[in-house]
């Protein structure tokens, strides 16, 4: 593929119209090989209400709607291929090089591509070597840059209308059930090309720093899973559980206001508790191990000793401390006790 040929016969980039600035900055770095960039006017879901049947929120429907929109639009205008993007998306600086030879890499048979997301399961699912270039992965998580070929339109519009979702899911989730399914051939490069810019979500309302996750060729290395991670249940001030996740204590990366990882306080508002924490740790571990985390730190205010030692999936080290200081040198004595057994 020279780099005079089309990529793409249409790109977009998904803007909330009263959001010019974020429209304005991805319009002046986004990459020249991409060519005319289309505007879409995203759906606002504060405006455009859901319907009952929709759990995930007015910002996950709008975003939802405004990727089937899209889809619908080049489906039936019979375009060859689309790439799309949320106008969060940024653009590392070898991008069109790498773009150039990921494309030029792709199997005959590719249906939807990613430039950029995240992949869940990658512990007991890593992604595939296809080449030098690409992979294939289990399962692919946000929209905030991919590309469709017209040979998955109509298994991706069928998909996209089979409702209501699985839960609360967001669209990203949705269609990762469908990369497991192995009936869309779903492809990504062995380093993510874009990332998302920081500032205040759309969907969450949360304030998210930039982020580009951990690349497939990382995931793709025997035993980059393997080995023992301590799990600790740390009682302390909340000031100390902030630095200490500043210093590798990996809490979850989703935090709230009051910085508790939203997936403990659902655990703890749950009907049961030992279930819910279960899934916030076989989420938090992989993440803590591919980070090379010094430890899966449970924390909440109101877990107490005795309940955390109740839970039957795994063995958490209580560790009590009144500064970072003392919870740093209580660390360092368990892992030399450890290491002795």
């Amino acid at each position: 593929m020279d780099g005079s040929e089309k990529l793409f016969d249409k790109v977009f980039v998904i803007n909330l119209a009263f959001k010019q600035d974020r429209l304005s900055s991805f319009m002046s770095f986004v990459p020249r090989c991409l060519g005319k960039v289309t505007t879409w006017q995203a759906v606002h879901g504060d405006t455009v209400r859901h319907p009952n049947w929709w759990t995930a929120g007015n910002g996950a429907w709008g975003c939802y709607r405004s990727h089937l929109g899209i889809l619908e639009y080049c489906y039936n205008s019979q375009f060859e291929s689309y790439a799309v993007f949320e106008d969060d998306a940024i653009f590392r600086p070898e991008f069109e090089e790498q773009l150039q030879s990921f494309m030029g890499s792709l199997p005959d048979d590719w249906e939807q591509v990613y430039f950029g997301g995240q992949l869940l399961h990658e512990v007991a699912n890593p992604p595939r070597r296809i080449n030098e270039n690409c992979f294939s992965p289990y399962n692919v998580n946000r929209t905030h840059a991919f590309a469709v070929h017209r040979r998955g339109y109509e298994k991706l519009y069928q998909f996209l209308n089979a409702v209501p979702f699985q839960q609360a899911e967001h669209i990203d989730h949705h269609l990762g059930r469908l990369h497991e399914s192995g009936t869309l051939k779903v492809y990504v490069p062995p380093r993510w090309l874009v990332g998302q810019d920081g500032g205040p979500s759309n969907i969450s309302g949360k304030c998210n720093p930039p982020s580009y996750w951990v690349d497939p060729e990382v995931l793709e290395i025997p035993g980059r899973f393997s080995g023992p991670l301590p799990a600790i249940y740390l009682e302390a001030d909340v000031h100390v559980a902030i630095e200490l996740s500043n210093r590798g204590w990996h809490r979850g990366y989703w935090v709230d206001d009051d910085h508790v990882d939203h997936g403990v306080n659902e655990a703890m508002s749950s009907a049961d508790r030992s279930d819910g924490l279960k899934v916030w740790f076989d989420q938090t571990r992989p993440e803590a191990i591919r980070d090379q985390a010094k430890c899966v730190c449970l924390f909440h205010p109101a877990l107490t000793p005795d309940r955390v030692d109740e839970l039957p999936f795994a063995v958490f080290h209580h560790i009590k401390a009144e500064s970072v200081e003392q919870a740093e040198h209580l660390f360092e004595n368990l892992l030399y006790r450890c290491a002795a057994m």
